[in-house]
């Protein structure tokens, strides 16, 4: 999800995924609120936060549980796999 500008969205598996223009910097990190909106209509927003010194993946899940949906990242000054990764669950 490269370029993913507040306000933007995208679908995928039939799942739209916004990010929301509430983001924000706090003390050098950026904190995104991503809304996931599902097929029977239910929607969530999740949090994902990047800092200067963040190099591991970290995985934000949904509280919905079918089908559920998550986003992986690292957007740290890591050069390696560097990026916003969508997950949802099939079935």
């Amino acid at each position: 999800m490269d370029n993913f500008k507040p306000g933007a969205s995208l679908v995928f598996r039939n799942m739209t995924f916004q990010n929301l223009p509430l983001n924000a910097t706090y003390t050098g990190c950026i904190v995104q609120f991503i809304r996931v909106v599902f097929q029977d209509g239910a929607s969530e927003v999740i949090q994902i936060t990047s800092c200067p010194t963040l190099f591991e993946p970290s995985v934000v899940l949904t509280n919905h549980s079918r089908p559920k949906a998550g986003i992986i990242y690292v957007l740290g000054d890591s050069f390696m796999f560097r990026g916003i990764y969508l997950l949802v669950e099939e079935g």
